[in-house]
């Protein structure tokens, strides 16, 4: 997390994959899945 100012945090969320088999994969379930916790994230923390 990186303060932005006295009441603002960003977020950065990111992952590394790697290997040679990374080519075959479909990694849209991951973007999914980052997608989702971050919309729920923005909630908890905006108290919504």
């Amino acid at each position: 997390m990186i303060p932005v100012d006295p009441v603002k945090t960003r977020l950065v969320q990111e992952e590394d994959f790697n290997g040679i088999l990374v080519p075959f994969f479909s990694f849209d379930s991951t973007v999914e899945g980052f997608t989702a916790m971050n919309k729920e994230l923005k909630k908890r923390v905006e108290g919504k």
